[in-house]
This record gives structure tokens, sequence and C-alpha cells, in this order.
């Protein structure tokens, strides 16, 4: 093994043998497959210097519900908006359809688009909110 790339070949991170995309003189390039939340603990050797650190951080990407969403509904945590039972709607499920037709309160209507605009109205008013980044 006196080669550089018999020496690359046997390149590990985390005790994994890892893929050699390429490599030229001081460069290498690499890819590592999908890990937990957090960072990875990296070990590089060059001409018995080591060097350590943890880098290659892992972020979740889900996004939270309202805190009131499980009593009435399920939470989508890829888009952080809440699919209400069929009896309660609104952006966090709090809020009671009225099935009663003898009533003459107006029935309230909420639309949650991904996009981060929610639409809330009846038959007498409508808002329109949404959030811009």
């Amino acid at each position: 093994m006196n080669s550089l790339q018999e020496r690359i070949n046997i390149a590990k991170i985390d005790w994994c043998q890892i893929n050699i995309l390429y490599y030229h003189q001081n460069q290498l390039k690499t890819t590592i497959g999908t890990g937990n939340i957090g960072s990875k603990k990296i070990n590089y050797t060059q001409n018995t210097i080591t060097w350590s650190g943890n880098i290659y951080p892992y972020y979740t990407t889900e996004k939270e519900c309202s805190s009131k969403y499980h009593e009435h509904g399920i939470c989508d945590k890829t888009t952080g908006t809440c699919k209400c039972n069929s009896e309660y709607t609104g952006f966090d499920c709090s809020s009671p359809i009225n099935n009663n037709n003898n009533n003459n309160q107006a029935e309230t209507e909420t639309e949650t688009n991904n996009n981060g605009t929610v639409i809330i109205k009846n038959q007498v008013i409508g808002y329109s909110i949404s959030i811009q980044l």
C-alpha cells in the first residue's frame, strides 16, 4: 500500500468506507450518506498530522403545528399545517363546525395553503392572512 490510490481507497468516516469521487494533489472529493440529526466526527490524517472535528451537520426539516391541533386533527410535519377531523376547522383545529341549521350563526371556513397563506371566511366577512419571508 504505497501508492496514493491504494491509501485513498481505504478512507473511512465513522468506521464506514467512503467512496472517493475525485482526488488531485491537495483536494479530495467524496459523498457521505444521510445521517442522524447532529454532526459527524471526522478524523483526518495526512503526513502524520491528524485533525479531528465535528462537521457535516444534519438538521431536521420537520415543522411544528399549533399546540392544540392534536385534540381534533393531525399535523403534517412537512408543511406545518393541521388536517382537522370532520367536526372541526381552523388553523389549529380548535373551532367546532356548526352543523345545526336552525342556528343563525354563520359557518366559518378555513383554507390553509402551502405558500404560507390562510383564508378564514364565513357568509359575512373574510380574512386572508399571509406570511412573507
